[in-house]
């Protein structure tokens, strides 16, 4: 008898924050010059071995949800400057910032990297606070 199992590759790894491509792109925005809109900043990293920070914050208001980071680079100007000079947006700049200082290459937000429509969201919770050796709070 045969026994087929599947396994959802996203429960062994989370989105991360790559904080280069971040904050590339974030530069490109600002200079107002031509972006790859299809570069991803948020990609899977399997949580057992990638290093990276995580921002400890206050949630405010003003948070940049899951589908505003995925979607922010294919947003209108207009849409995209509102998002940008959010404080919940100058939170992760400032984060890759220090990241990228510290040597860091990804960084993880709940704020956006977690899509809140998933299923796997109380697995991104119970390994989140397990597997990560740097926070930065906010």
């Amino acid at each position: 008898m045969a026994i087929t199992v599947e396994i959802d590759i996203h429960l062994c790894s989370m989105r991360l924050i790559n904080v280069k491509a971040f904050l590339e792109r974030e530069q490109l925005f600002a200079q107002r010059k031509r972006f790859d809109r299809r570069a991803k900043v948020l990609e899977f990293g399997d949580d057992e071995v990638t290093e990276y920070v995580i921002l400890s914050h206050r949630w405010i208001e003003q948070e940049v949800d899951f589908n505003e980071a995925v979607k922010l680079a294919k947003m209108d100007e207009e849409e995209r400057t509102e998002i940008r000079q959010r404080d919940g947006y100058q939170k992760i700049i400032q984060s890759c910032e220090q990241a990228k200082k510290d040597r860091y290459k990804w960084l993880w937000v709940d704020t956006c990297c977690i899509d809140k429509q998933s299923s796997a969201v109380s697995e991104y919770m119970a390994t989140t606070w397990q597997t990560h050796k740097t926070d930065y709070s906010y």
